[in-house]
């Protein structure tokens, strides 16, 4: 936006203005994308040509990013969020929205030397079918990280569901004699949901989701919160294609814009829900070696909490680390350098 205001002389803009429309002409347009690839980024005059607008800019260079990201590994469902040296690698798995996209800026803040891997959930990708058990999803993960490293050790990193995929992906690595390092980003196993909880939780955010589009692309809005109440009376994780298609509808009806297209928000929409929901049916077993949980900060203050969280059950050797900032909190700004640098020294100490 910063850059479209200063060529074409025009203090407000919107990102669904049409650059033509406000006084642009073919020279300027060069001009434009000239100073888009001094920032780091590349648009062809085609591409911008077919959307003119500062919305259809980012439509292009979000998938310039992910294109690039996919096709330098050797798995669709694995992104190099942070490119290091020799220090073994760490692969984060990702919260229930199934992508590692959103813990990007987290992996920015680990060791400059250390390759930071992100395994994307089965079902977010166009193509993919969903599984319906952590199993499977571990499974799926372990034969991606081995075609970037052959042999442990392995360090994994999950974010609430994340960390306990991780913890599954652990005991099937350690059943074919391989070693893991599992940091658990505050999943509880105290706090597996119920029915209800899932259906709530799952609408609750498609609420947060909807207000935080609002919010950022300055939508003018006249629904009130009746909207909100649309939503609740309309979702049921039970019956997530019905559900899903009452909210398309809302989407397109009240000219709600994101920054992926539509098929992408369904797919995240049906991984995340189907990510909480599987927790109903999953059943943890087994052992793993080692585990570090890294609770969120709300445990500096509550002496009571148990500080295995039931995971002792299930670990024969457990560490703590204390973080920052609440659950959702953690993987960004200072909270996410602060945990980052603390991993760092705890891996300094034992690997």
């Amino acid at each position: 936006v910063d850059i479209w205001q200063g060529l074409l002389g025009i203090d407000r803009i919107g990102i669904h203005d049409n650059f033509f429309e406000l006084g642009g002409h073919s020279i300027k347009a060069i001009q434009l994308l000239s100073r888009i690839k001094e920032i780091g980024f590349k648009i062809n005059l085609k591409e911008f040509m077919f959307s003119p607008t500062v919305f259809g800019c980012s439509q292009v260079l979000m998938k310039s990013k992910l294109d690039l990201t996919f096709s330098s590994k050797k798995s669709k469902h694995t992104i190099l969020l942070k490119p290091g040296g020799s220090k073994n690698p760490m692969f984060f798995i990702p919260p229930a929205g199934g992508s590692t996209v959103v813990m990007e800026e987290f992996s920015n803040y680990f060791f400059d030397d250390r390759p930071i891997y992100g395994l994307e959930s089965l079902g977010i990708l166009e193509g993919d079918k969903i599984v319906d058990n952590i199993e499977e999803l571990a499974k799926h993960n372990i034969k991606n990280i081995k075609k970037i490293k052959t042999k442990g050790p392995y360090l994994l990193l999950g974010h609430s569901i994340g960390g306990l995929v991780a913890y599954e992906m652990a005991k099937q690595l350690e059943a074919i004699q391989e070693e893991v390092a599992v940091f658990n980003m505050d999943f509880q196993l105290e706090a597996l949901p119920d029915k209800a909880m899932v259906n709530k939780e799952i609408r609750d955010d498609v609420i947060s989701m909807i207000e935080k589009v609002i919010e950022a692309n300055d939508i003018k809005t006249e629904l009130n919160d009746t909207w909100k109440l649309y939503i609740e009376n309309t979702f049921d994780a039970e019956n997530l294609d019905e559900s899903w298609k009452h909210l398309r509808s809302f989407i397109i009806n009240n000219k709600i814009y994101f920054k992926r297209d539509l098929n992408y928000v369904n797919r995240f929409f049906k991984v995340y829900s189907n990510n909480l929901s599987i927790l109903l049916n999953h059943l943890v077993k087994g052992e793993i070696k080692h585990m570090v949980f890294i609770g969120n900060e709300r445990y500096v203050e509550d002496k009571d909490f148990e500080v295995d969280f039931h995971w002792s059950n299930y670990v024969k050797n457990y560490d703590f680390i204390q973080g920052k900032g609440l659950h959702t909190e953690m993987i960004y700004g200072k909270n996410a350098k602060y945990i980052a640098n603390k991993i760092e020294q705890y891996l300094k100490k034992h690997e």
